[in-house]
């Protein structure tokens, strides 16, 4: 729904999502499920026009950076 509704992602936003998921990222197990679901649901809060301004995204970045090298799984990549 996040990647469907600029208006719904902003509220998520606004409530904090982004620190919440990213944090929950940092400390997760590679290519697990819940790695899959969560890099997939901060790329969405991400992605977007307009775009959510790049000082509340900023948090994500290392997150997802993290994703990218820790994972082998082509689902999560």
């Amino acid at each position: 729904m996040i990647g469907e509704s600029t208006n719904l992602r902003d509220q998520i936003v606004s409530l904090g999502a982004i620190p919440l998921i990213s944090d929950l990222l940092d400390k997760s197990i590679p290519n697990t499920t819940f790695t899959r679901n969560a890099s997939w649901a901060l790329a969405n809060i991400c992605r977007g026009k307009p775009m959510v301004p790049a000082n509340l995204i900023a948090r994500a970045i290392p997150s997802l950076a993290k994703v990218l090298v820790e994972n082998d799984n082509p689902e999560i990549i």
